[in-house]
């Protein structure tokens, strides 16, 4: 499972716009350090919260900033439900 919302995050990472080169992105690394502006980190998370049917309370964005942080929340909120 992890491997496919990891999948559709580069997914979401690319239709959003960014810059950031999504093949090689580090896990671990802060999005902000590797070409992900704000504005592209809005999108992406507008568009997690689309596609997995989900809503992003405003204090757990600050904590979705790195790929590694993004996928682990995912998949707890889907045990979630």
């Amino acid at each position: 499972m992890i491997n496919d919302i990891g999948d559709k995050l580069g997914e979401i990472i690319k239709e959003a716009g960014s810059r950031a080169d999504t093949e090689t992105l580090k896990k671990d690394i802060p999005l902000s350090e590797q070409g992900v502006d704000s504005l592209d980190m809005a999108n992406i998370l507008l568009n997690i919260e689309e596609s997995f049917n989900l809503k992003i309370p405003d204090e757990d964005v600050n904590k979705l900033n790195t790929i590694t942080n993004i996928v682990h929340y995912i998949k707890n909120r889907q045990k979630e439900q």
